[in-house]
C-alpha cells in the first residue's frame, strides 16, 4: 500500500516501525484453543490505535479465556511498542533478551526538526539508559539499548518511547 500510494503521489502521514522479537509473543493453543479466535484477536491487536484499544482487547480475552500467560502479555507489550513508536525516528526495532536495537532515520525533510546525535546522547544519558551506536545504512544509523540484569526490554521500550518523537523538544 505504501508503494502504491507513493506511485500515486500520496504521502503516507505516518510510519509504523517493523518489530522483530526473539521471545515468545502469541496466544498459546492451550490458552485459546480455536484458531479462528486467535486470528480475530491478532487482527484486533494489529489494528489497535492506542492503549485503550489494547486494554479493551485484553479485558475481553481475559473475561473469555482467563488470566493470560507470559506469551500473551508479551504480545500486548509488543502491540503497545508498535503504537508508541509510530511516527517517531525509529524505523525498525529488534528486541532480544538483554537489548533492543533500533534503526533510526532522519526526521521528515519537510519538518524543521533535525536529528541531533549530540542531543539524543544527552537525552539518553539523562534518562540513565545504557546505549551504543551501531553503523547503519547510508540514510540511517543504529542505536542499541542495553538492559540491566532483570530488566525487561519490552517494558524499557514502552517507558522510553517519548525520547524518539519528532515533536519532542529532546530530539
Amino acid at each position: 500500500n505504501e508503494e502504491l500510494n507513493k506511485s500515486r503521489g500520496v504521502e503516507n502521514s505516518f510510519r509504523t516501525p517493523k518489530i522483530k522479537y526473539s521471545g515468545n509473543a502469541s496466544f498459546n493453543d492451550n490458552y485459546m484453543p480455536l484458531p479462528q479466535d486467535r486470528l480475530v484477536y491478532y487482527q484486533r491487536l494489529s489494528t489497535a490505535k492506542d492503549k485503550k484499544d489494547i486494554c479493551a482487547v485484553h479485558e475481553e480475552i481475559k473475561d473469555r479465556f482467563g488470566k493470560p500467560g507470559s506469551d500473551t502479555i508479551n504480545l500486548y507489550k509488543i502491540t503497545e511498542i508498535r503504537i508508541a513508536y509510530t511516527n517517531t525516528l525509529v524505523k525498525n526495532i529488534i528486541i532480544k533478551k538483554d537489548r533492543a536495537v533500533f534503526t533510526l532515520t532522519d526526521p521528515d525533510k519537510k519538518t524543521q526538526n533535525k536529528l541531533s546525535v549530540g542531543e539524543l546522547m544527552n537525552v539518553l544519558e539523562n534518562a540513565g539508559i545504557k546505549y551504543r551506536f551501531k553503523q547503519g545504512k547510508k540514510d540511517s544509523f543504529g542505536l542499541v539499548f542495553m538492559c540491566g540484569v532483570g530488566d525487561d526490554p519490552l517494558t524499557m521500550l514502552i517507558q522510553n518511547a517519548e525520547l524518539f518523537y519528532y515533536d519532542n523538544n529532546n530530539t
